[in-house]
């Protein structure tokens, strides 16, 4: 088994793209994706968030006109950080430095027109109208709720009594965990995650993921605007 030293230093970057289990994959019907060269502008009153993505997975998520059409084509895998099983939703970031890096990442391993940055820019009145929890990452042993969260998500655990309210809410935002579930799970105890194991962003702050979950999805098709942009995109 790779020890956990190596295991950390793993291609980490988590807002790269994940195919969801159970997914349908693309067809022939779908529209061919058009990638835009230029990053919209920022809509007012909107919170501007940001996907690294393959085009493959984007195939089937647009319709013809280029309204949203299957928003689950973008959905996560099980056993991700604020998600376990039988439990999946939507991760995007608020840092596009981050997600810059890895379509960057990304290109150098497979064909540049493989890779899209998808720009989401939703009300801020929909995400304000969400149920929300944070969870940041903390080295306090009397703060440990990020620690404890991530552990038993990416393990499949279910959640401890004292953590079951996250469940229920719509939006949690917080510390992106960066090492790989096989690491996670040499773990004894959640004690054992450490700032080792947090995604910072180029500029040293930690990255911060927003996980909306899937039964919002028909709030987020109707009130969402996507765009497909190129990696090299201004």
């Amino acid at each position: 088994m790779m020890a956990l030293k190596e295991l950390r230093k793993k291609s980490r970057n988590r807002t790269s793209d994940r195919q969801p289990q159970g997914s349908a994959s693309s067809t022939s019907a779908a529209p061919e994706i058009q990638l835009l060269a230029e990053f919209p502008k920022k809509l007012d009153d909107h919170i501007l968030l940001w996907k690294g993505i393959t085009t493959t997975r984007l195939r089937g998520f647009f319709d013809s006109s280029g309204a949203i059409a299957n928003i689950r084509a973008i959905g996560s895998s099980l056993r991700e950080d604020f998600n376990s099983l039988g439990d999946q939703g939507f991760y995007f970031t608020a840092e596009k430095e981050v997600v810059l890096e890895y379509a960057n990442y990304a290109r150098r391993r497979i064909n540049d027109s493989d890779v899209a940055i998808l720009c989401v820019q939703i009300p801020r009145a929909t995400l304000n109208a969400f149920t929300t929890a944070e969870l940041w990452h903390s080295e306090s042993a009397t703060d440990t709720d990020w620690k404890e969260w991530v552990w038993n998500c990416r393990k499949g655990y279910k959640a401890p009594r004292h953590l079951q309210y996250l469940e229920e809410v719509d939006l949690i935002r917080g510390t992106t965990c960066t090492t790989p579930n096989e690491a996670i799970c040499q773990l004894r105890s959640f004690h054992d995650i450490t700032h080792l194991d947090v995604l910072n962003t180029p500029s040293g702050g930690s990255l911060t993921q927003f996980y909306v979950r899937l039964k919002t999805e028909d709030t987020l098709t109707q009130s969402a605007r996507v765009w497909a942009c190129e990696t090299s995109a201004k």
